[in-house]
């Protein structure tokens, strides 16, 4: 039926995409990219509504397929008490990098680097 289709269609449509993004930089992370594809798919979305619904659905349903793959972002309050507890007084901006991968390795992603600025900064 249609709806089968088009799922059909935006799954073949995700998959190539991603395959040919990740053969451009395979320095790419995974997750990354992935929210990356979900953030264009929302906004052409967002351009196409009633204006061509053809595209918007297509759209829209890849972006609801991207979705389900894309974890939910850790609290900012789960970040600080993280990081204050691996390093409770001494902070540096110099150590960002090292933050950001304390995080990724707990979190098992990155996280918005201005969580990491506040915690460095003392600014919550």
């Amino acid at each position: 039926d249609a709806k089968n289709t088009l799922l059909l269609q935006a799954y073949r449509n995700l998959k190539s995409d991603f395959e040919y993004q990740m053969s451009k930089n395979t320095k790419l992370d995974e997750l990354d990219l992935l929210k990356k594809l979900y953030k264009s798919r929302k906004e052409n979305a967002a351009l196409y509504k009633g204006v061509k619904e053809d595209l918007f659905r297509q759209e829209f349903v890849e972006s609801e397929i991207l979705e389900q793959f894309i974890p939910e972002a850790p609290k900012e309050e789960d970040v600080i008490a993280y990081l204050e507890s691996r390093w409770p007084i001494s902070r540096s901006k110099m150590d960002f990098p090292m933050y950001q991968n304390a995080c990724v390795e707990h979190f098992g992603q990155k996280v918005d680097a201005k969580i990491i600025f506040k915690f460095i900064s003392n600014d919550y």
